[in-house]
């Protein structure tokens, strides 16, 4: 199934009046306050959140944390988590596989969003153990 005809299943299943690409590839949509991002990259839906901007003096204990929640995607749900250097922007993303419920993708993908949020305002205790929803520490 190609991102258009994925896009418009989605539609369907959310009960949406309408979703479609614009000229670029893209289509934003809000769930609970939360916008994402619908882009067709190489012929396949990828879903994508911004998380958060991370300040220059974010030290490198916390990326290692991004890269061990990525490691098999065991502690996001599916999902990869990235950093984008230019704008110094967290994401979360998902590329669609039509074999997956796509409503649950996108649960997973918020779930993952609100739970690193959550860890970011709220930063663990050195040396303290602390799960939270979408992330296993």
């Amino acid at each position: 199934m190609n991102p258009e005809s994925r896009l418009d299943y989605l539609k369907d299943v959310l009960q949406l009046p309408s979703l479609v690409f614009d000229e670029e590839g893209c289509c934003i949509v809000t769930f609970d306050g939360i916008p994402i991002n619908f882009q067709t990259i190489d012929d396949r839906l990828v879903m994508t959140i911004y998380i958060a901007e991370l300040p220059e003096n974010t030290e490198a204990d916390f990326f290692a944390k991004l890269l061990a929640a990525n490691l098999y995607w065991k502690s996001t749900q599916g999902c990869t988590l990235a950093f984008d250097p230019e704008s110094r922007s967290l994401v979360a993303q998902v590329i669609d596989d039509e074999n997956k419920d796509i409503k649950k993708v996108l649960e997973s993908l918020l779930e993952v969003t609100e739970g690193w949020r959550t860890y970011m305002d709220n930063p663990p205790i050195p040396h303290k153990r602390q799960d939270i929803r979408g992330i296993r520490l």
